[in-house]
């Protein structure tokens, strides 16, 4: 029974009720003529009920507080039912869960886009007489925009979780916001480079940055620790890398920025060498050094972890190879168990993959690249094999990075396929002339 048909009986057994009470003692009043004398005389027609007696008065009174009760009844129905549709329109936890663990891909794309477009904004060849010719396209930096409501569901869940997860939708929108001024500052030609500069600090530092807050809402919607979250945030962006690499025809490309690579990575065996490489990557992508600043906010969780728990207790720091150091107070790659892991994720997709990065990390020279992306040199045409052995020549410390020693330390990795990454990117990215704007 609705709502509304509940109200009609209550009302209409509320006016039963006081029609009797009014009709209970109303005596009805006639003239009539006196017989003896011919004199009028009134007539008094003593119709009086008792109320509790009178059958009709008595169900006006039962029809009042049954419509009363059913009132109240339908009133606790109605709000049950808008709890059961309100639930019923939330998204389930695994939801909610499932897309968390999505974030360290998508972060890391825009990581990569950030990366690009400042890349191609600083490059020498965007400038004449000292001034810059060309701004990232608007429509490339709006992307970067991460809407609250596709990351953070309605779900049923206690208020710790809502907590945390509302904290997380209003750090979404300050982020938005900065990439909106970002795209806006872009545009301006005479833009201080302080402003600039403070601009891509945001929206590189924002990508790692928002991923570690993401952190303590798995933790507080499933049972696993944290090294396990972090260490499987870590293993998804390295995934992501080499799937690009596998997808992308590195070979058929023509590329402008392919010299960054080499430019920016040096040997990572020598310590100087190692600084210089942060110099360079600041100088021609990151001006203040956001990417190590905000990957050190995820290293000092780790390292914060394990420096309270107990030793002893402590059974296992690595996941699917990634290994967290509690020495040396450093996060790194097991090649091999990294490997293995994507091989064990099943299915023909995996197997592919694990083989494409088991040679990827084995790759000395251009035979071993063609090897990767199953070409023979003797199919290519000595055109092929010049623009091959350029682009080879061009990015060799990535390569040689990745094949010496058995574990990578995730920093300098992060380093290594952010450039990689950024540089393939860098095709992708629009270019607008500030002459347009005239």
């Amino acid at each position: 029974m609705s709502l509304l048909n509940v109200m009609r009986i209550f009302i209409l057994g509320s006016l039963l009720m006081v029609c009797d009470i009014v009709f209970a003692d109303y005596n009805i009043a006639v003239l009539g003529q006196d017989t003896i004398n011919g004199s009028p005389v009134v007539l008094i027609d003593d119709v009086s009920t008792n109320f509790l007696d009178d059958g009709f008065n008595f169900l006006g009174v039962i029809g009042f507080f049954l419509g009363l009760a059913s009132l109240y009844f339908a009133k606790v129905t109605f709000e049950a039912q808008k709890q059961t549709e309100l639930h019923t329109s939330n998204a389930p936890k695994s939801a909610q869960m499932g897309k968390l663990k999505d974030l360290p891909r998508h972060f890391y794309r825009n990581l990569v886009c950030s990366c690009a477009m400042t890349l191609k904004y600083y490059d020498d060849s965007n400038k004449r007489w000292g001034v810059r010719m060309n701004y990232p396209s608007e429509s490339n930096v709006l992307k970067l925009k991460t809407l609250p409501d596709e990351i953070i569901y309605d779900i049923d869940e206690e208020e710790k979780s809502y907590t945390i997860r509302h904290e997380f939708k209003l750090l979404l929108r300050n982020y938005n916001t900065e990439v909106d001024i970002a795209a806006e500052h872009f545009s301006r030609k005479n833009i201080s480079e302080d402003a600039i500069n403070q601009d891509i600090d945001n929206i590189i530092f924002k990508q790692l940055f928002l991923l570690y807050r993401s952190y303590d809402i798995l933790l507080t919607l499933s049972n696993v620790a944290y090294p396990q979250i972090v260490a499987d945030s870590l293993h998804t962006m390295i995934k992501e890398h080499f799937n690009k690499l596998h997808d992308n025809t590195l070979l058929d490309m023509k590329n402008d920025f392919f010299h960054y690579v080499n430019n920016i990575l040096l040997d990572v065996n020598d310590t100087k060498g190692k600084e210089n490489e942060k110099e360079k990557f600041k100088k021609h992508i990151d001006p203040k050094g956001s990417l190590y600043r905000s990957y050190g906010m995820i290293l000092k969780s780790i390292n914060e972890y394990y420096k309270n728990q107990d030793t002893k207790r402590i059974n296992k720091t690595e996941f699917n190879g990634i290994c967290f150091n509690i020495k040396e107070g450093k996060i790194e790659v097991d090649k091999k168990k990294f490997i293995n892991s994507l091989h064990n994720e099943g299915g023909n997709k995996s197997d592919v993959l694990s083989k494409f990065v088991n040679d990827f990390c084995n790759i000395s020279e251009l035979d071993g690249l063609l090897k990767a992306y199953q070409k023979e040199r003797g199919n290519l045409n000595e055109e092929e094999i010049k623009n091959n052995q350029a682009i080879f020549d061009k990015t060799s410390a990535y390569f040689k990075y990745l094949g010496e020693g058995s574990k990578w330390d995730f920093k300098d990795l992060l380093l290594h396929i952010v450039v990689f990454d950024c540089v393939l990117e860098t095709k992708k990215i629009g270019m607008v002339n500030f002459s347009s704007l005239l």
